[in-house]
């Protein structure tokens, strides 16, 4: 969300957690490092602020990463242009339910307003995102996990032609999971 703000409060910031907080202001992330003491003054208590991170004159940058299907593909060479159009055009073919939604950092392929299959476009390779079953079934052991916690996520890379149907193969599954 982009109007989301993170501060980090405390009666001391520390110079390691400012250079931190710079890093990731320059980094896009919306953040502010706040000192707060409190103090006696004619019997009060009195709170004093000191904003460390802020950096007015500086603003938080904001993401410059693609959006379109066109900016993801610039980020590959003209083989890859040429290997995801014919997965969008096979994958396409599973039915007329498929919404393509590119995102920050993937183009989605969604169906029942759930991924199957998310790609992320490399130099010189893509790599296929994959939501399957547990009955999951893959031949050629192309697939690999995609993350330690989530057993039914896949990941595929994809970098030659003659890979299209095996990989279709494992497509169709995830397309059959949603």
């Amino acid at each position: 969300n982009q109007n989301q703000k993170l501060y980090v409060i405390g009666e001391e910031i520390d110079p390691r957690t400012e250079k931190l907080a710079r890093y990731l202001r320059q980094k896009g992330i919306d953040i502010y490092c706040i000192e707060i003491n409190f103090h006696e003054l004619d019997g009060h208590r009195v709170v004093d602020k000191r904003e460390i991170v802020v950096e007015d004159n500086a603003p938080v940058r904001k993401s410059q990463a693609p959006r379109t299907e066109e900016d993801h593909l610039a980020k590959g060479e003209s083989g890859i242009s040429e290997l995801y159009s014919l997965l969008k055009t096979k994958v396409l073919e599973f039915g007329n339910d498929i919404t393509v939604n590119p995102v920050q950092n993937y183009i989605g392929f969604v169906r029942h307003g759930k991924n199957f299959l998310w790609v992320k476009i490399r130099k010189e390779f893509m790599t296929l995102g994959l939501q399957v079953q547990d009955s999951f079934d893959d031949p050629k052991n192309m697939a690999s996990q995609y993350r330690k916690d989530k057993e039914n996520l896949k990941r595929v890379v994809f970098k030659e032609k003659d890979e299209l149907e095996d990989i279709m193969y494992l497509v169709k599954q995830a397309y059959d999971t949603i």
